[in-house]
């Protein structure tokens, strides 16, 4: 009998991704949509595993795990692994499995065609629609199936421009969310606790500019500890420093050992990923805290899609436009930790000290892979 297949391409990107969906939502015939970015590998059986969970009528999404191709490929795609996998196993997870909202992740997923339009759509007034039509639709009364044993494996971004433009996206258009849906799902006849781990994911992208603002203002806090000792005791920063950092620790841990099933292994991963892990979100800080501004300014950027690995081996005007000068900022800030750490060495303050490092081992990996990405352009 055949397939019937039929390519669309709009002659203009208006409305970006959430566009293109909803352009092709309006002609689609079909009573489900199913949803794989260009990298993703789904199994064959990948309809066979998702659609019987749609007998359920109030079902309108079922969400599968990412898989990852190349976790190995760099240090950068395996920062990338251990935070994704966290995301999947452990938020997605604990959400679904408490009964709480999860979110549709934008790939990897089938939609009931129902529940797309009972909620109005792809809307592509934020940066991150799938986070957006995922509240709307269980505002709406529809529930979400997760299914973390089906895996559905894609490519990790292995250049750092690749991967700023990523999160930039994801966290601007979280932000925007928030900012969209915040009162709405207040104002819904829900549970309070729903509503509370609901607030909770639409605000979590706000932690990056907590990192870059407690590490600027540190700083300074540092020189007035050492100029007066009657302010010893309000900064034990040693102590909290510690105390959150086992926090993510576990977080991640736990992660890896639910998906590896084997402690010595576990311990193994977690030892020689982890510490990558922390650098990397400290590096990423201050463009992620750009992320986040941008989203409360409510300042519209473009929706720029993530580079695939087989372009970065040919010309490619995006990442040609990757210049070294867009790092000024993370080289400002390798040299204030710097100088930080210098002075603490100086002063002997140790508590302050790990911090700093931190923060300057992160901004240290940002501008090593930027130069060795321009260079290798």
């Amino acid at each position: 009998m055949g397939f019937t297949i039929t390519q669309i391409k709009r002659e203009s990107r208006i409305g970006f991704k959430a566009g293109a969906l909803q352009n092709g939502l309006i002609q689609a015939a079909s009573e489900f949509i199913v949803i794989f970015d260009a990298d993703f590998i789904p199994e064959p059986d990948f309809l066979i595993n998702t659609l019987p969970y749609f007998s359920n009528d109030k079902i309108g999404m079922v969400q599968t795990r990412w898989g990852h191709i190349n976790p190995r490929e760099s240090w950068l795609t395996r920062a990338q692994e251990i935070g994704l996998n966290s995301h999947f196993i452990i938020d997605q997870g604990g959400r679904a499995k408490g009964g709480f909202f999860i979110s549709f992740n934008g790939t990897a997923g089938i939609w009931r065609k129902a529940c797309i339009e009972d909620a109005g759509g792809w809307e592509a007034d934020t940066l991150t629609e799938d986070l957006d039509l995922s509240y709307r639709a269980q505002m709406k009364g529809w529930k979400f199936k997760y299914c973390p044993e089906i895996i559905s494996p894609a490519e990790l971004p292995n250049l750092l421009s690749a991967v700023r433009s990523q999160q930039f996206r994801w966290i601007k258009g979280g932000v925007e969310t928030s900012k969209k849906l915040i009162a709405r799902l207040w104002n819904c006849d829900l549970p309070l606790s729903i509503k509370l781990f609901g607030s909770l994911q639409l605000f979590n992208n706000y932690i990056y500019a907590f990192i870059l603002l407690t590490g600027l203002l540190s700083v300074p806090l540092m020189l007035l500890k050492n100029k007066s000792m009657e302010f010893d005791y309000f900064f034990n920063w040693s102590g909290m420093l510690i105390s959150v950092l086992i926090i993510n620790f576990f977080y991640c841990f736990t992660a890896i050992l639910m998906d590896k099933k084997n402690i010595l292994a576990s311990i193994k991963e977690m030892l020689s990923t982890f510490p990558i892990a922390i650098i990397v979100s400290m590096g990423m800080s201050y463009h992620n805290t750009i992320a986040v501004f941008k989203g409360i300014q409510g300042q519209k950027t473009a929706f720029i899609r993530t580079p695939k690995f087989s372009e970065s081996k040919r010309e490619n005007s995006y990442l040609k436009s990757q210049k070294m000068r867009q790092y000024i900022p993370e080289s400002l800030l390798f040299l204030y930790f710097l100088l930080a750490a210098i002075t603490e060495l100086y002063f002997k303050d140790f508590g302050f000290l790990v911090y700093h490092l931190l923060m300057l081992s992160g901004f240290s990996f940002i501008l090593y892979c930027a130069f060795k990405e321009n260079s290798a352009q």
